[in-house]
């Protein structure tokens, strides 16, 4: 069989299924029960938003939110990747404990009590309107919501396995909820999540006629469009809290984007709280954090919080609290010694192969001053082992298995891989382009280079299978799923691999595999649809094609 038929099918498809601290409560005291929206951004920096030196015309609805809230100026995000991030802020804990430790690789165990299970739970209504399909269903993010609503998934899109929609669209469906609640006087918990400023950058030209040249603050400016919309249309009892899931690079220490670092430039993040009560505008210098999400919002909601949290509520003083930090992607990427982290108000420490110690003044990150600073590094690390010593989520099926960051010394520094990771982003913009040779020939000199790096060999694979050698690609792609069982892109990619090669019933088997990961990953059900036709089962193929017209609606009725 040849690849035109496979191609052919999944066109046909395509096209034709188409604040000042708060008093603590008395105990036994009754707690008001308010109404709280979560607005989080994606990889949205602080200097990009007009309450942190932004140009007034970027981000207006925030400067006038920034007015009625209280803005800290010194927050954080427990990782600079979006899926770790968000589990922090819906559990409230670091997360070596909640166990999401990178985006596509696991899922937030069942075992979590969600901010919005909570919510439910004392009687909120619950609603979510997504961005990103990083957090579908089989993401675990959707546990306690009434409401889940999610981006439309196409198999049309450029980036199988991931669908994202605009601002915009997310708030067309966010309004339409607000304006429809049969019980307006019931309280709610409703999260807004907005993908925009993540690469690649697309805005609308209303949004770029703003900021000429610049299309990552024009995306920036439609989340704001979009934000303003909603904090209209809002009671003003109703407490909003806004921040980022973590920040953008931009070549800032020869970073180019977010991820593989914990720099500040990816670290820090915007955070504003608006208090339904009117009270506490202000600027905060006070050290908070996005895991300091899930104590606020249900102090704000008023429900209980569970006793063994990491987070602490921003309604009141903590002047000697730290937060944890971590990066695992390098590890996971290329094989790097992780990166874990404590910062605190005396200095920011960072461990891994090559430690380092940041003096509290040095918000930047600039004076590296691990030599001076024996004395005061072991306090550090015993709060690192402190918080991995806690106890996790438990978790079911397989778990994403990482070393302990204080026996994977010997492994190269994130710091030693710059030229490496900065040659693949080469090689996949070389890829996207078209220029499949000169793609293939960068990552098989790192796949060689660096056996362990599964970003080489990951995009080493691609180019097979873009020449159409899918005989060589398996065997690529089978070690990788090894190493990386719960990425159901890669089973997906040995899927329609194995299906090329005429191994109908293996290639079914990969990609039922990646759907068990990812239940909605459409590329992975429009493949597998070809293979179950092919195989003779015409109602399982028909059941899927539903599943497909389904989620090409999805969010637009």
């Amino acid at each position: 069989m040849n690849s035109t038929a496979l191609r052919a099918t999944l066109s046909w498809l395509a096209l034709t299924l188409s604040c000042a601290p708060a008093s603590e409560a008395e105990p036994g005291a009754s707690r008001p029960r308010g109404s709280v929206l979560l607005v989080t951004l994606g990889a949205t920096r602080p200097d990009a938003l007009t309450p942190y030196g932004a140009p007034q015309k970027v981000t207006p609805h925030l400067a006038k939110l920034a007015q009625q809230s209280l803005v800290f100026w010194n927050a954080l995000s427990v990782a600079p990747v979006s899926a770790p991030a968000h589990a922090s802020m819906m559990t409230g804990l670091f997360p070596p404990r909640h166990t999401v430790r990178d985006d596509l690789a696991g899922s937030l165990p069942a075992a979590a009590d969600t901010l919005a299970e909570l919510a439910a739970e004392a009687g909120h209504e619950t609603a979510a309107f997504l961005g990103s399909t990083v957090f579908d269903e089989s993401s675990g993010f959707g546990q306690g919501f009434d409401l889940y609503d999610l981006p439309a998934r196409s198999l049309l899109d450029p980036n199988p396995g991931r669908a994202e929609r605009r601002a915009g669209e997310v708030l067309d469906r966010a309004v339409a909820w607000l304006e429809a609640r049969p019980d307006a006087g019931r309280p709610f918990f409703a999260w807004i999540q907005f993908s925009d400023p993540n690469l690649p950058y697309a805005p609308a030209p209303e949004h770029m006629g703003r900021t000429p040249g610049n299309p990552y603050s024009a995306e920036v400016a439609a989340c704001d469009d979009a934000l303003g919309r909603i904090l209209a249309a809002l009671p003003p009892s109703v407490s909003v809290l806004v921040l980022a899931d973590h920040g953008e690079a931009f070549g800032e220490k020869d970073e180019r984007a977010h991820g593989f670092f914990t720099n500040s430039t990816t670290l820090r993040i915007p955070l504003l709280l608006k208090l339904g009560s009117g009270s506490g505008p202000g600027r905060s210098d006070a050290l908070a954090g996005s895991v300091d999400v899930y104590p606020t919002v249900l102090e704000l909601l008023g429900v209980e919080a569970p006793l063994d949290v990491d987070g602490f509520s921003l309604l009141k003083a903590n002047p000697d609290r730290g937060l944890y930090f971590e990066s695992y992607k390098g590890f996971l990427s290329f094989g790097w010694s992780p990166l874990v982290g404590w910062v605190d108000a005396d200095g920011k420490y960072v461990h891994s192969s090559e430690p380092a110690f940041f003096a509290g003044s040095d918000k930047n990150d600039v004076d590296e001053r691990i030599a001076s600073s024996r004395d005061q590094v072991p306090a550090y690390v015993a709060k690192l082992m402190e918080v991995l010593a806690k106890p996790r989520l438990k978790t079911d099926g397989v778990v994403l298995e990482l070393p302990d960051p204080f026996e994977a010394d010997h492994l190269p520094s994130p710091r030693s891989g710059l030229a490496e990771l900065n040659e693949l982003i080469e090689a996949s913009l070389l890829l996207e382009n078209g220029k499949v040779d000169q793609a293939q020939a960068l990552y098989a000199r790192h796949a060689s280079a660096n056996p362990r790096s599964r970003e080489a060999r990951e995009g080493f694979a691609l180019t097979l299978i873009h020449q159409g050698d899918h005989a060589a690609a398996v065997p690529v792609l089978e070690r990788l799923l090894e190493e990386a069982p719960l990425r159901a892109h890669l089973w997906y990619l040995l899927g329609i691999s194995l299906i090329e090669l005429e191994r109908m019933e293996p290639g079914a088997q990969a990609l039922e595999q990646a759907l068990l990961l990812d239940s909605n990953h459409v590329q992975a059900l429009g493949a597998l649809v070809f293979a179950r036709t092919q195989l003779g089962d015409s109602q399982g193929a028909e059941t899927l094609k539903e599943k497909i017209r389904a989620l090409g609606q999805r969010g637009r009725s």
